[in-house]
């Protein structure tokens, strides 16, 4: 079986009506179109301005965060309506870390100093023995050393 394709010859076609809306209103058609596409060109330069935007609010949000940790801060690093940029999120684990931040003091624990005494200590009996290096005694930190508060524990 053939499949063939009907044509319309451009008689039968010109016999069909087409309706045209008049004049005005093909115009009152185009404006509205034109409107339309200017508030989707403004709407794409404001997502990509957002899209510039995000990362920089990220970034001041962890830093925020970093300085003094809070519970509105935290929610902000994670607010829906942003993306949680990794590397900003590792810099910020990495850095609460490093201040003993990420867990609750526990009055077991020695302070810094103590700690540091202790490992004098042993060092001291060490090198007395002469089973230790003598070299590298450990030394009090300079206070502009040190860019945040030691933690007590």
């Amino acid at each position: 079986m053939a499949a063939s394709q009907m044509n319309i010859s451009q008689q039968k076609l010109r016999t069909i009506p087409i309706p045209i809306p008049p004049t005005a209103e093909q115009r009152r058609i185009v404006a509205k179109v034109d409107e339309l596409l200017g508030l989707c060109d403004r709407l794409e330069s404001q997502l990509a301005e957002r899209a510039k935007l995000l990362p920089l609010l990220s970034r001041a949000n962890h830093a925020r965060f970093v300085q003094e940790p809070t519970e509105e801060d935290l929610k902000a690093i994670f607010h829906d309506s942003s993306d949680v940029c990794t590397d900003d999120l590792r810099q910020t684990v990495l850095s609460l870390a490093v201040r003993g931040k990420l867990n609750n003091p526990n009055e077991l624990d020695a302070s810094a100093e103590m700690v540091l005494s202790d490992i004098d200590g042993v060092r001291t009996k060490h090198t007395a023995k002469k089973t230790a290096r003598t070299d590298n005694a450990i030394r009090p930190l300079k206070a502009t050393l040190i860019p945040f508060e030691i933690p007590k524990s």
